[in-house]
């Protein structure tokens, strides 16, 4: 896959090797992956947390048995659960409203 990435901030320099699993030969192989991409890949964490939750909800299921309000529910649920999180990460629980908080 071909994409095209920039900041104002990063640069592609340095260049360190990733490994990655290719489908073609069944294991994991030796890329090259610039700066720029290792930043954005750290900072997707939540994001990445919420699409796995989400995905492991069987659709078909929930059709059949007309949960989709309850499906509803549990992404609101867990992007809210995110964003306070995040909250928490950026502002090192030091909010007053957030101490009680134990992550």
């Amino acid at each position: 896959m071909l994409f095209a990435v920039s900041l104002n901030r990063l640069s592609h320099e340095p260049v360190r090797s990733a490994q990655r699993f290719t489908r073609r030969s069944n294991k994991k192989v030796e890329i090259p992956q610039p700066h720029l991409i290792k930043k954005y890949n750290e900072g997707m964490g939540g994001v990445d947390v919420m699409d796995r939750l989400l995905g492991a909800i069987d659709q078909n299921y929930e059709a059949r048995n007309g949960v989709g309000t309850f499906s509803a529910l549990v992404s609101t649920s867990l992007s809210s659960q995110d964003a306070l999180l995040l909250h928490c990460k950026l502002h090192k629980a030091t909010d007053a409203i957030t101490t009680h908080i134990a992550l």
